[in-house]
């Protein structure tokens, strides 16, 4: 597993739970002129569950929730040799979501948690 990349996990759940806020704030942050129907703040809304991790956490952590046994050997990204450059840090910014008033979402650990409960039913 690739360890040294860090990045944002989220499920699917939680990427519901952002668009559900965002129906919701939708009448507020609209503006009619003209017939016409424009948003009053814009950007880019980066909405993922919060912390963050690298792929062999992440890994790692699978296996510890669903009690599983398995040796995770972490490879250091540069080790790993993909022909695709990929950022060392890949988070983004939850500013817009901030600024606009959005609930910020549980841990990222938390919808995992959530997600295993749902493949075992």
């Amino acid at each position: 597993m690739i360890d040294g990349t860090i990045r944002i996990m989220s499920g699917i759940f939680s990427t519901a739970v952002v668009l559900l806020q965002g129906y919701i704030h939708i009448g507020e942050h609209l503006l009619i002129k003209n017939n016409a129907i424009s948003f009053r703040t814009n950007g880019i809304y980066h909405g993922t569950n919060e912390g963050y991790c690298s792929w062999s956490e992440f890994a790692q952590v699978i296996m510890e929730e669903a009690n599983l046994e398995c040796v995770i050997h972490p490879v250091m990204t540069a080790e790993y040799g993909s022909p695709a450059q990929r950022p060392l840090n890949s988070r983004l910014s939850k500013k817009c979501l901030d600024d606009a008033g959005f609930a910020r979402l549980p841990d990222w650990h938390d919808a995992l948690r959530r997600y295993l409960a749902e493949m075992e039913t």
